[in-house]
C-alpha cells in the first residue's frame, strides 16, 4: 500500500510539472510576440534579431520542460515498478487525481434562502461567542441546506429580540418565535413538576441528564406543554454546570446567609436561594452587569462560560466550582405556529436544532478547562470545595425537595430518579 501511495504522489507531482510547463510556454510565446511587435516598431532587423533570441528562449524552456517530464516519467516508472504497478496503472492514478483536484476547484455555491422562504426568529440571553451561540450560528446553513433554501432563521443574542419571558408570552400568541427555556421556566406556566429539574445537586454526571430527557416521564411532561401553547423543538442542549460568582469569599453553606443573590425570575430559584439563607433578587440576566454596580446584588449562578462572555466574573470574582445544577436547556416555540408547519418543514427545524445540539456540547466539554484558565487569566479566584463543604451544601438542598411550596406532585423526587436511571 505505501508503494502505491507513493505512486499516486509521484504521480500526481508529474501531472502539476506537465500543467505548469504549459503554462510557462504559453506565457513564453505571449512574451515572445510583445518583443516582436515592440521591436518592430523600430526596424525590422532589430525586431528578427528579437524574435529569434525569442525562440531560442522558448526552445531552451521547452527542453528544459520536456527534460524535467522525462525525469519525473521515468522515476515514475521505476517506483512503478518497485510497487509492482503497470504503467496503465500510474497513468490511471495521476488521472485520479486530476479529476479530484478539479472537482474540488468546482465546489456548488452555499445555498441560500428562497424570496419565499419561512423565516424563524431565534432569540436568546446568551452572548454569540459562548457555546451555545456558536452553535446556533453554525445551524444556520444547516438548515439552509436541508430544506434547500425553503426555511432559514435569524438569531438574536443578547435578548436583543426581547428577554425570555416577553418572547414565551408572545408564543401564546402564535409568534414565529423560539427562545431557551428549561424546566423552571416551564413551571411558571403552570407545568410544575419540570421545575425540579432545576434543583440543585439533583443529578451526578451528564448521562443521567440525558436518560432522563429520553424518558417517557419526560416526553408526558412535553406532551402537557403542548397543551399549555408551547412545543419543546429539542431538549439535547447542555447549558453547563452552573456555579456561584460572588463579590466575597462562600466556600461553604453557612458562608451564603444575608447574601443578595440574583435569580432568574422562578420560583424554583427563589425557593433555592431561601434555603441558604440567602435573599434572592430576581432579574433577567442583561441587568446583572449594573445591579453589581449599583450594589443590588453580591452574587449570581451560572455556567463559567456566561460568566466569562457576560464579564460578570469581574464584578464578582469569587468562584465557587460546586457544580450545583447540571443545567440542560430547550428549545422552544409556539405549539399553534409549529403545528402550522408541513411535516417537513417541521423534520428539518427539529433536526437542525437537534444537531447543533451535538456540536454545543462538544463546545460545552472542549471548553470547560479552557473558561477556567481564562476567568483566572482575569484574577478570578477559583474554589472547590471540600468533600465536607459539598456534603454540607448537599444536606441543605434536601429541604427543596420536601418542600410543599412549589406544586410538586406526590412522590416525584422518587420518579425523576427512577426515569435518570439513578434508582
Amino acid at each position: 500500500m505505501k508503494k502505491k501511495m507513493i505512486i499516486w504522489f509521484i504521480a500526481a507531482g508529474l501531472a502539476a510539472s506537465v500543467s505548469g510547463c504549459g503554462a510557462a510556454g504559453g506565457t513564453g510565446a505571449s512574451g515572445a510576440g510583445a518583443s516582436a511587435d515592440a521591436a518592430g516598431s523600430q526596424s525590422t532587423a532589430s525586431g528578427a534579431a528579437g524574435t529569434a533570441a525569442t525562440e531560442s528562449g522558448v526552445g531552451k524552456t521547452q527542453d528544459s520542460a520536456a527534460a524535467s517530464t522525462a525525469e519525473g516519467a521515468e522515476a515514475a516508472a521505476e517506483a512503478s515498478a518497485e510497487a509492482g504497478m503497470t504503467a496503465e496503472e500510474a497513468s490511471t492514478m495521476s488521472e485520479a487525481s486530476t479529476m479530484d483536484a478539479t472537482e474540488a476547484d468546482t465546489e456548488p455555491p452555499a445555498i441560500t434562502a428562497a424570496a419565499d422562504a419561512v423565516h424563524v426568529r431565534i432569540g436568546y440571553e446568551n452572548s454569540a461567542d459562548e457555546p451555545l451561540g456558536m452553535a446556533i450560528e453554525g445551524a444556520k446553513q444547516t438548515l439552509l441546506d436541508k430544506s434547500d433554501g425553503e426555511m432559514t432563521f435569524d438569531a438574536y443574542p443578547d435578548s436583543e429580540l426581547g428577554d425570555k419571558f416577553s418572547l414565551m408570552d408572545s408564543m401564546l400568541i402564535g409568534e414565529n418565535v423560539v427562545t431557551l427555556a428549561d424546566g423552571a421556566d416551564f413551571a411558571e406556566y403552570g407545568q410544575k413538576d419540570m421545575s425540579i429539574l432545576l434543583a440543585p445537586y439533583l443529578f451526578d454526571d451528564w448521562d443521567q441528564v440525558d436518560t432522563l430527557v429520553r424518558s417517557d416521564w419526560y416526553k408526558d411532561q412535553c406532551t402537557q406543554l403542548e397543551k399549555r401553547g408551547f412545543h419543546v423543538i429539542t431538549s439535547n442542549w447542555h447549558y453547563g454546570a452552573r456555579e456561584l460568582a460572588t463579590n466575597k469569599p462562600v466556600h461553604s453553606a453557612s458562608d451564603l446567609s444575608g447574601i443578595k443573590l440574583r435569580i432568574p425570575e422562578t420560583d424554583l430559584q427563589e425557593a433555592c436561594v431561601k434555603v441558604y439563607g440567602a435573599t434572592p433578587v430576581s432579574m433577567a440576566l442583561a441587568d446583572v452587569s449594573g445591579a453589581f454596580d449599583a450594589g443590588t446584588i453580591d452574587g449570581v449562578e451560572n455556567p463559567l462560560s456566561v460568566l466569562y462572555e457576560e464579564k460578570l466574573s469581574v464584578k464578582a470574582p469569587y468562584i465557587l466550582l460546586d457544580n450545583h445544577v447540571l443545567n440542560y436547556t430547550s428549545w422552544v416555540c409556539s405549539a399553534d405556529w409549529y403545528n402550522s408547519l408541513t411535516k417537513e418543514q417541521q423534520t428539518w427545524l427539529t433536526q437542525t436544532l437537534t444537531e447543533a445540539g451535538e456540536q454545543n456540547n462538544t463546545y460545552v466539554d472542549d471548553m470547560q478547562s479552557a473558561y477556567q484558565k481564562k476567568l483566572e487569566a482575569e484574577g478570578a479566584i477559583l474554589y472547590t470545595p471540600t468533600k465536607s463543604q459539598l456534603e454540607e451544601l448537599k444536606k441543605k438542598a434536601e429541604d427543596i425537595y420536601t418542600s410543599t411550596s412549589l406544586g410538586w406532585s406526590t412522590g416525584l423526587y422518587d420518579k425523576v430518579k427512577t426515569a435518570m436511571g439513578a434508582e
